[in-house]
């Protein structure tokens, strides 16, 4: 607990009493401890002005309660110069507060904002959270931004190399991009959101994913090879926070502490939802028998194809801690001796496979290879004859060195158990995230597999 500098007294101590609301426990104290801080004997706001200003104000809390008079509020830059300040004098509110921007018009160069930066906000040096987000601008105007307080928490997510699709339980009080992946900073260049990109071959001004969030999903890119460990610290959010999802693909978080089976963390959206994919798996509710999404876990992404708008709802912590998940899990077979490079840019082939008149043995080994050659698309079956899902990846030319995989309009060639697989008709390439079914029959001499329709 805070105590606020009103509670001092003249001599600099503080009076303390406890009182016991139940003598039937018998309990004892036997100590009270108080952190020191000093105390500033004048105002502890120091910020150089400039004739560029925006204002802000709004209602401040600490954990959930109103900040006490004396609280001090400060505004900061993305250089981390304090451009505004202010003590609280009226219990649960600050402001009207001035964050003053640059002046470049004198030397030295006075430091504050710049157009269309992010303010980050400060309750007595302790990351705040800012509702609605605070853009600078010089319009000399008041802007209400109300700030909470809150004990920061922490989710460790392992990035692999390559492409990643992750997401977070925890909102950020600055949610800038760099800021947020701070702890691999110089590891990643490529971030995706559902419609933004985020490239830092790409001048600012061209960048359009600006910010990441709690309960989003997001693609990156991790450079160098070697797997790293990405650090997001914020206000944890609750996991059954509602999550609003529109008709098409969403770029959907994952909010528990704990993995849940996909039917059963998906409950709330039960026939709103056709077909969900992680980065190397997949659920469709048309086909459950070839589904290979049987969990979803923190700390990854999911894209969630609605049928209709919702709001998902994951269940409670308590629910997921009482969900059975014996024998989910044990290493997915499909991946078993698969190397192939994952990208966001998809299709995906399932089926019947028949070899010489018998369903194909657990174990069989279907590929996909592009013109060129690569290994683009990969499945080790698990059920005696059906394969799939089987992701088939594109090409990353953007990625050094080239991840490779299908251009857009290439035909499929199909290998099995290291064997071309011929087929009547060219299967062509599309990036469009859909199944497609494709049932094959081998035989002692040359068979045409045929394809069977896709399934969207």
């Amino acid at each position: 607990m805070r105590l606020s500098p009103i509670t001092y007294q003249d001599d600099g101590s503080v009076v303390v009493s406890a009182a016991l609301l139940n003598a039937a426990a018998n309990a004892i104290i036997n100590e009270i401890a108080l952190e020191e801080e000093t105390l500033l004997t004048g105002s502890p706001c120091q910020v150089r002005e400039t004739p560029s200003l925006s204002i802000a104000f709004g209602y401040l809390t600490i954990n959930a309660a109103p900040a006490p008079v004396g609280t001090v509020v400060t505004a900061e830059s993305p250089r981390g110069d304090v451009v505004g300040c202010y003590v609280v004098d009226t219990a649960g509110q600050y402001g009207f507060m001035p964050i003053y921007g640059e002046d470049t018009t004198v030397t030295p160069a006075i430091p504050g904002m710049r157009d269309g930066e992010l303010v980050a906000f400060r309750v007595d040096g302790a990351m705040a959270q800012a509702t609605p987000l605070f853009y600078w601008h010089d319009d000399q105007a008041p802007h209400q931004t109300d700030l909470a307080a809150v004990p920061m928490s922490a989710q460790a997510v392992l990035l692999s190399p390559d492409w990643n699709l992750f997401s977070t339980r925890v909102e950020p009080p600055v949610p800038l991009v760099e800021v947020v992946l701070a702890s691999i900073a110089g590891k990643y260049c490529r971030v995706l959101g559902e419609e933004e990109i985020y490239d830092c071959n790409l001048p600012a001004q061209f960048r359009t994913l600006r910010e990441l969030h709690g309960g989003k999903a997001y693609y990156l890119r991790l450079d160098g090879g070697a797997s790293a460990n990405l650090l997001v610290e914020g206000t944890s959010l609750a996991a059954d926070t509602p999550l609003s999802l529109h008709q098409g693909w969403n770029y959907a978080g994952y909010l528990p502490q704990g993995a849940m089976t996909t039917t059963v963390a998906l409950q709330s959206i039960a026939g709103a939802y056709q077909r969900v994919l992680s980065m190397s798996q997949y659920y469709d509710i048309r086909y459950p028998g070839f589904s290979t999404l049987k969990l979803m876990q923190p700390g990854q992404g999911y894209l969630i194809y609605a049928t209709q708008a919702a709001t998902l709802t994951y269940p409670s912590e308590t629910a997921s801690a009482a969900e059975d998940l014996t024998g989910f899990d044990k290493p997915v077979r499909s991946a078993e001796g698969c190397d192939v490079t994952a990208t966001p840019s998809l299709t995906l082939l399932f089926g019947t496979l028949i070899i010489k008149g018998q369903p194909a043995p657990v174990g069989t080994r279907v590929e996909a290879l592009t013109p060129r050659g690569e290994v683009a698309g990969c499945y080790v079956m698990d059920t005696a004859g059906q394969y799939g899902f089987m992701f088939l990846y594109g090409e990353d030319a953007s990625a050094d060195p080239v991840i490779p995989g299908f251009r857009p309009d290439e035909p499929v060639r199909l290998r099995v158990n290291g064997m071309e697989a011929p087929l009547a008709q060219d299967l062509l390439w599309q990036d469009d995230l859909a199944p497609h079914r494709v049932d094959l029959v081998l035989g002692d001499r040359r068979t045409y597999l045929p394809v069977v329709g896709g399934a969207q």
